[in-house]
């Protein structure tokens, strides 16, 4: 069965800014069903974590079918109809061999995530992202689907770290701007700001003056009210005869509007 998919790389701004790098550390082997085989991450700095437990480790993510094994690339491949060709030129991509032979193609920020936020909680109408957004969820969750060719099956496994920094983040008609505060940090929140377009309903592209220089998330309102920003990395592993990876780690940011 052939399973390919082309993933690209470029760090962004997100991830300097909040102070910790959407990086893990690969395995050499496919994760097995019914165990945490899930590699280390690059952990954010310790501190009390906002219980982000009413938000299960799925919450508003589309993953693609397990069964049958042939159907997985033909769901992931129905989100590239929503990507743009300004959206595509964001994406590029970084390959390399281990000296395991393992093959390593990895992309940060990701348009073209296996696990992609639910197209049900698309913004139709723009006006719904405007004013200010206070956090209540702020973490890492590592989707990992790996292939093994001896049995021609897939084993899926998810994970949620809690990221002790809290995030706000305020939309105007043009600007989005991102408040990221660690415990215990005696000066102001760091902040980044951005102008933005939201693109088909579900892409927040972030750009200075050169849109394809920019960098990508995904976001969405759920039927609670919630602004659910995801921003992606995704790297593949392939061990040729052997297995074949597919991970995403996503930071999810998950606010609540700022009532006056």
């Amino acid at each position: 069965m052939k399973i390919g998919v082309q993933m690209r790389q470029k760090v962004g701004l997100l991830a300097m800014l909040l102070g910790v790098a959407l990086v893990t550390a690969a395995q050499d082997k496919p994760a097995q069903a019914g165990a945490d085989a899930l590699p280390l991450l690059a952990l954010p700095r310790p501190g009390a974590a906002v219980d982000t437990s009413r938000f299960p480790a799925i919450y508003a993510t589309a993953l693609p079918q397990l069964l049958p094994a042939t159907q997985w690339e033909q769901a992931y491949a129905t989100y590239e109809r929503l990507l743009t060709p300004t959206l595509r030129r964001t994406q590029v991509g970084l390959g390399y061999v281990r000296p395991d032979g393992v093959r390593v193609w990895t992309v940060q920020p990701s348009a073209r995530p296996h696990a992609q936020l639910d197209t049900a909680l698309r913004v139709a109408d723009p006006r719904r992202l405007l004013g200010q957004w206070h956090g209540v969820a702020h973490r890492l969750v590592v989707h990992r689907d790996s292939f093994r060719v001896a049995d021609q099956r897939f084993y899926r496994s998810a994970r949620a770290i809690d990221i002790p920094a809290g995030v706000d983040a305020e939309f105007t008609d043009k600007k989005f701007k991102l408040l990221a505060q660690q415990p215990g940090q005696v000066a102001g929140p760091q902040a980044m700001q951005r102008n933005y377009e939201l693109v088909n309903q579900r892409y927040l592209l972030l750009h200075g003056l050169l849109k394809s220089g920019g960098g990508i998330m995904q976001t969405g309102i759920d039927a609670q009210g919630h602004l659910m920003v995801h921003y992606c990395a995704v790297e593949e592993r392939r061990l040729p005869g052997q297995y074949l990876t597919y991970e995403t780690t996503i930071r999810q940011m998950i606010f609540e509007p700022v009532r006056p």
